[in-house]
């Protein structure tokens, strides 16, 4: 996969987690590292700048189903 489209599964991933919500100016901060080609690793801070913490229950789930929307891409 391209750049661009590691960009775009990492960005859906922390929104579906709850880290940073599309259109929220008070996420968490987070960063996308890719060393293989197959793979990224997510890091993310459980801070929102806005000092409070992200609402990550249920997370899981939540990125499971995300996944299945790239995988059937």
């Amino acid at each position: 996969m391209s750049d661009a489209e590691w960009s775009e599964v990492a960005t859906v991933m922390v929104h579906a987690a709850g880290i940073a919500p599309a259109g929220d100016e008070h996420t968490c901060r987070w960063v996308a590292v890719r060393h293989a080609g197959d793979h990224i690793h997510i890091a993310a801070t459980l801070a929102r700048q806005d000092g409070c913490h992200p609402r990550v229950r249920g997370d899981i789930p939540s990125m499971h189903t995300a996944t299945h929307v790239f995988e059937a891409r």
